[in-house]
């Protein structure tokens, strides 16, 4: 398990805006690039670490972690996935993995580092969210 009570590595503002940009135009798809995919990603990236992603493997599975329709579950398949420092959304910083709810349910996106702005998939790539509704945030 996790707990990253260490500062990032350096460089992580770096890698992360590389991260977004070389995926910025990547379609949505479940099991493959989806938003448990999309903060694995970001994750690796910032920390420079491999997480497991056996629970989001197939389109079953990620169908099945984001279909939680209750914040405490989604939280829960979170913390089994990759345990970070939990922090309430209005303190998200840049870098932080974001737990978002929306219409149809909850994702995951992450704060660019480079304006703050919510990073999230779409169908047709990566967007920024204007007046997310975000649950909470974790310190990756």
């Amino acid at each position: 398990m996790y707990r990253f009570s260490r500062p990032r590595p350096d460089g992580w503002e770096g890698r992360l805006v590389a991260y977004i940009e070389a995926n910025s135009q990547s379609k949505f798809a479940w099991g493959k690039w989806d938003c448990g995919e999309f903060a694995a990603g970001a994750i690796d990236v910032m920390r420079c670490i491999r997480i497991d992603r056996s629970v989001l493997a197939t389109a079953r599975g990620s169908i099945g972690f984001r279909s939680r329709r209750k914040p405490g579950q989604f939280r829960e398949i979170v913390s089994i996935v990759c345990p970070m420092v939990e922090v309430p959304g209005a303190m998200r910083q840049r870098g932080d993995i974001v737990l978002l709810q929306s219409d149809i349910g909850f994702a995951l996106g992450l704060v660019d580092p480079r304006h703050s702005r919510i990073a999230a998939l779409s169908r047709s790539g990566i967007i920024y969210v204007l007046n997310p509704r975000v649950v909470c945030a974790w310190r990756a």
